[in-house]
């Protein structure tokens, strides 16, 4: 029996939600609006954007040293707030359109992109080695054993980011600077609707799921 071969800890007690998820978290597809997880920047947010671009680009320091207490950001910060909500008592998930991507060089966007996400939470390594920001682009390279799917075309099915850290991080943003051509579509499930569905349809499975795993 495969799920007792991987049964790591047969005397530990199971702490398995056996009901289903409700509200926004466990949503479908079919259930989701533009307005649940679209945010627009509006005039005020932008020249706050240019702001932080033009001191980052008068007072040259290294990114990973600015903060936004440095700026003036009230209309950043009260979206920031809104966005935070989404993720975390919304539908987890959430796209801003969009930064003055032709009028701030990309140098700039980037620190611009970093003090924002502070406003969500604390920033935590990507990799081993400490990177915090990295290019998501196609290097040409085969996917392979050491070798991150971002790095490739490969598609990259459903999954958690940085799912190998000590711990997972609570949040994940993407700063996209250039859209792919063709291909590159995001997609995005719930995992309180994934366990939904198994618990309905697959519940040994859903049950050994709870359990450790290498």
């Amino acid at each position: 029996d495969l799920l007792e071969v991987l049964d790591l800890t047969p005397n530990t007690p199971l702490k398995i939600v056996d009901e289903k998820f409700s509200g926004e978290k466990a949503w479908i597809t079919e259930e989701l609006s533009e307005a649940d997880w679209k945010i627009k920047f509006n005039n005020k947010a932008l020249e706050e954007i240019h702001s932080i671009a033009c001191k980052i680009s008068e007072n040259p320091l290294p990114i990973y040293l600015r903060e936004p207490g440095e700026f003036e950001i009230p209309e950043l910060r009260r979206i920031f707030s809104k966005i935070k909500n989404i993720l975390d008592q919304g539908c987890g998930f959430c796209v801003i359109e969009r930064m003055p991507m032709e009028e701030i060089n990309l140098e700039e966007l980037v620190g611009c992109y970093w003090i924002v996400s502070q406003l969500i939470g604390r920033t935590v390594a990507q990799k081993w080695d400490g990177t915090m920001i990295y290019d998501v682009t196609d290097t040409g390279q085969s996917f392979s054993y050491g070798v991150r799917g971002s790095y490739t075309n490969v598609e990259l099915f459903f999954h958690n980011d940085n799912a190998f850290g000590i711990s997972l991080p609570e949040y994940v943003g993407l700063f996209c600077k250039n859209p792919a051509l063709k291909g590159g579509t995001s997609r995005f499930c719930s995992i309180y609707s994934v366990h939904n569905r198994m618990l309905e349809n697959h519940p040994v499975q859903l049950k050994r799921l709870y359990r450790p795993m290498f």
